[in-house]
Formats: structure tokens, C-alpha cells, sequence
């Protein structure tokens, strides 16, 4: 299994040059990183999802992922994996309520948004993948100027049990 999911990253990596359909700003592959600060937030507007990037002597990793609802955490995510490989931060999650597991490639890096790569796969075995943009946003999943509504509501319960629960 450790194989097939190596194999699949080193897919991910070959295809991940090819261009994407989607752009969000002019600016290459390999951000300044300068123009961050030392913690970002960034939102995946579809699932509600908060993607906690920070960056330690110049290097870039995924240290928190929490699903928000209304500006309340639903659910944590257990991060499996974050590395920066040729300028380009890839990370690995679990989600408990779904059970899929989740990886993402940041591509290009704007000052209010990033455009990833994405590649799940069910408790089944079943993959999917395509291409998404995060904006930037508080914490809490909040954005700037925008009502919140960062969230699906064909899956969210009320059950706050999973934030409880973390350390």
C-alpha cells in the first residue's frame, strides 16, 4: 500500500507540471515567501475546510486542518503528511467523518489565494482529483468583506465531538 500511494505521488509530481486550467494570479510556482506572514490560513470554500500553512527558516507546511461552520469548529483533520518539494507545499489528511483521505499540491501562490491539486480516495478505494482555489481568511475560516458561508451542509452534523477531543 505504501508503495502504491508513493507511486501516486510521484504521478501527482509528474502531472502536477503540466498547466492547469484554472490560474489565480501571474506568479510563478516558487512564491517569494517573503511577502507571507509566518502563519496562514487559507479556506476551501467547497468543504469549509481551514488549511493552517506555516513557514519556519523559509520552508512551508501544513500544521492544522479544521472544518467551520459559522465561524465553529466541526471537525479536525488528521494530517498524515506535509512536505515542500521543488517550491511546491504537498500535504496529506484523513478525514474522520468521511474516512477519505486527501492530498494536495499548493501550485501557485497568491497574496489572497492558492490554486492546489487535489486527489482523494474513499474508504473503498475509489479516486477522484481536479483542481481548487483557497482564499485567504482568519482562523476561523472567516473572509474579509464576505459573509461567511464556508460551509456543505449535506454533511455537516452539530457533534463538535472530534474538536473536543484534540490536544
Amino acid at each position: 500500500m505504501k508503495n502504491y500511494v508513493m507511486f501516486a505521488f510521484a504521478l501527482l509530481i509528474l502531472f502536477s507540471s503540466c498547466s492547469s486550467n484554472k490560474q489565480i494570479e501571474k506568479t510563478s510556482a516558487k512564491p517569494d515567501i517573503r511577502k507571507f506572514e509566518k502563519i496562514n490560513f487559507w479556506l476551501d470554500e467547497e468543504t469549509g475546510t481551514v488549511h493552517k500553512i506555516t513557514f519556519e527558516k523559509g520552508v512551508a507546511k501544513a500544521t492544522s486542518i479544521i472544518k467551520y461552520r459559522d465561524g465553529k469548529p466541526l471537525e479536525v483533520m488528521k494530517i498524515i503528511s506535509s512536505e515542500n518539494n521543488n517550491g511546491k507545499i504537498h500535504w496529506i489528511y484523513f478525514s474522520p467523518s468521511t474516512k477519505y483521505v486527501v492530498e494536495l499540491t499548493a501550485v501557485l501562490i497568491g497574496a489572497k489565494e492558492i490554486n492546489v491539486e487535489w486527489k482523494n480516495r474513499t474508504p473503498e478505494g475509489i479516486e477522484d482529483s481536479g483542481t481548487d482555489r483557497f482564499v485567504k481568511c482568519n482562523e476561523n475560516g472567516s473572509i474579509e468583506g464576505k459573509e461567511n458561508s464556508n460551509s456543505e451542509d449535506s454533511d455537516l452534523t452539530d457533534d463538535l465531538s472530534s474538536f473536543d477531543k484534540m490536544e
